[in-house]
């Protein structure tokens, strides 16, 4: 059982996490559930059009 963050003496057995990449104009640009691959993110960078 791993530590749960910000809860000291809470332990789970499965985190859940969410990523967001956010755009340089404030938008969401990409949010996945769970551990999403590099190339996913480094593609939605890559494509940015938030300039």
């Amino acid at each position: 059982m791993k530590p749960v963050p910000g809860q000291p003496g809470v332990y789970g057995d499965k985190i859940n996490r969410t990523v967001f990449i956010v755009g340089k104009d404030g938008t969401i640009i990409y949010r996945a559930n769970g551990i999403p691959s590099t190339d996913d993110l480094l593609t939605t960078i890559r494509h940015a059009g938030d300039e």
